[in-house]
């Protein structure tokens, strides 16, 4: 499956692939608008060329699986890659992280 986003009526995006999450940038559209309604439009496709793949793992439902979020982050500070490095003793002693 496949989608076509707009929001107050300008396209944002494209994204295929109904089982991965898609994300995209609306700051310019939303600048202007701040404290205001703004419509959020979605055209589901049904099948995309992508569609012989998903089907080859069984998903033949079509829609959003997920949830739709709208969010704002600093622009000067976030978290947007991170690593998490752990050792591994036995299961009777206790590993630690870096």
């Amino acid at each position: 499956a496949a989608f076509y986003c707009w929001l107050g009526g300008k396209f944002v995006g494209y994204s295929q692939d109904s089982r991965l999450p898609a994300e995209f940038d609306i700051t310019e559209l939303v600048q202007d608008n701040l404290g205001e309604d703004i419509e959020l439009s979605v055209r589901v496709l049904r099948f995309c060329d992508g569609s012989y793949l998903e089907d080859q793992d069984m998903w033949w439902l079509s829609g959003i699986h997920r949830d739709v979020i709208v969010y704002s982050k600093p622009e000067e500070l976030y978290i947007q890659n991170y690593n998490v490095i752990t050792s591994y003793l036995s299961p009777a002693e206790d590993g630690e992280k870096q």
